[in-house]
């Protein structure tokens, strides 16, 4: 799902504006997947493992997943 996810050209674009966000100071980052959890969950972590490499450690928490 992941690679799926990684070779889609709006997720650079997504991981782009997330970067951006959290450089401006936002603390919370929603991201939604209608129809499942996979592709949400593919984008959060991958957006995590970018923001600790820019040295932007970040906390996630799967909503959905802990609700199951």
């Amino acid at each position: 799902v992941q690679c799926f996810v990684a070779d889609d050209p709006l997720f650079t674009q997504s991981i782009a504006r997330i970067e951006t966000a959290v450089d401006q100071g936002h603390q919370r980052i929603a991201i939604g997947c209608h129809g499942g959890h996979h592709r949400s969950v593919a984008v959060v972590e991958l957006a995590r493992v970018r923001l600790d490499e820019l040295g932007l450690p970040v906390d996630t928490v799967h909503s959905s997943i802990r609700r199951r």
